[in-house]
């Protein structure tokens, strides 16, 4: 009998869709060549974490985000007038790096408080050191050093106090070394960056009047970010904390820190969150990226199975596996999806020869779509 790829169809014996047992498409080796069918074994999950399977890469799109410990505010510590911004919004800024001047009379007020108490500090504890000598010689009475001591410790605790306030207002260390005079104070205080970062925005003017903790400047940490992720429930399945996250342009790779527990109400999808460590120039606050995730160990005897093999029917999916009886439909549960594999659950063994290519020909045939109608019928031959 002379077969035309045209009339193959009209010689397929198909199983109706909803039969109780699965449908089986039966075809001669012939048939088989003409419809370029072609079968592969699928892969097999060892379940192991330590040794992931290949193509279980998963590709989500998301956007960058800045963590809330990466966010800092620069403020004003002290009241007063805005005078200068140092830097400018999407600027990067280094740790100390100077943001602002303010005109401050609190300022000035707290330098001059921190003189008089660093002056009451050195005569106290020159006092104290005298009557120390005194008392070692029987001059004085262990009282009258009992009461020095204490003098100096109220001393030492007002200067301590006057020292802090400084340190909150924006003052160095090095700062404070240069302070030794009245001739040394000045009204101007600085405001400098608490961290590296970039500046995401400027929140005040130059001419504002300030008060105490107005803002002024929302830095971000430049050493670490989030990628927010959106994967569907079967890319999720298998994602889990600690899975490694790589992004074009990054050297080093990231980590799936947290995954959402509930699908979003706009588009159904799961939110995974990865975390990168100093992750230079190639992230940005605010930037869309594509990411690369690697799923974590899959349930033994997952099976790995070529897209192109998989069909959809009724709501299910399905592949066509090769037995001794021809082509039968089976099937499968899609725990989740990676490249172009799809991972899954069903009854097939690592030994079956799946259909990979020629799919449309067998599902023809499975459905019931019957003869072609194009070009001339095949003849019997006597």
């Amino acid at each position: 009998m002379n077969t035309t790829l045209p009339g193959l169809l009209a010689l397929l014996v198909a199983t109706p869709l909803l039969a109780a047992e699965p449908a089986v498409v039966t075809l001669t080796p012939l048939q088989v060549e003409r419809a370029g069918l072609v079968t592969l074994r699928p892969r097999v999950a060892a379940g192991n974490s330590d040794n992931p399977q290949a193509g279980t890469q998963s590709r989500l799109s998301g956007m960058v985000m800045v963590p809330n410990s990466g966010l800092n505010l620069a403020s004003a510590p002290l009241p007063g007038v805005l005078q200068k911004l140092l830097v400018d919004p999407l600027q990067t800024v280094r740790a100390g790096q100077p943001l602002a001047e303010i005109y401050s009379a609190d300022y000035l007020t707290l330098q001059q408080g921190y003189l008089e108490a660093l002056s009451a500090a050195q005569v106290a504890g020159a006092r104290a050191a005298r009557d120390e000598s005194l008392f070692k010689d029987g001059i004085i009475a262990q009282s009258r050093l009992e009461e020095t001591r204490a003098q100096k410790l109220r001393a030492d605790a007002l200067l301590e106090e006057h020292r802090q306030s400084l340190v909150i207002a924006g003052l160095s260390q090095a700062g404070l070394a240069r302070l030794k005079s009245a001739a040394d104070i000045t009204p101007m205080l600085v405001v400098t960056a608490k961290l590296a970062g970039s500046v995401l925005e400027q929140l005040a003017t130059p001419g504002q009047r300030l008060e105490a903790g107005a803002p002024l400047f929302r830095i971000a940490e430049s050493s670490k970010l989030w990628i927010e992720l959106h994967a569907t429930a079967a890319e999720s399945a298998l994602i889990r904390p600690g899975d490694a996250v790589t992004v074009t342009g990054c050297d080093k790779p990231g980590r799936i820190v947290s995954t959402s527990q509930h699908l979003s109400n706009v588009n159904q999808s799961v939110t995974l969150r990865a975390e990168f460590d100093a992750p230079g120039q190639c992230l940005k606050p605010n930037q869309f990226v594509e990411a690369a995730v690697a799923s974590g160990a899959l349930a033994p005897g997952t099976l790995g199975i070529p897209t192109s093999a998989v069909i959809r029917s009724a709501g299910q999916d399905y592949v066509f596996v090769r037995d001794a009886g021809g082509f039968r439909a089976t099937r499968i549960d899609i725990v989740a999806r990676g490249g172009n594999l799809v991972w899954a659950r069903a009854a097939i063994t690592p030994t079956s020869e799946i259909v990979t290519q020629g799919v449309a020909t067998l599902r023809g045939a499975w459905i019931g779509l019957g003869p072609e109608t194009a070009g001339p019928q095949p003849a019997e031959q006597p």
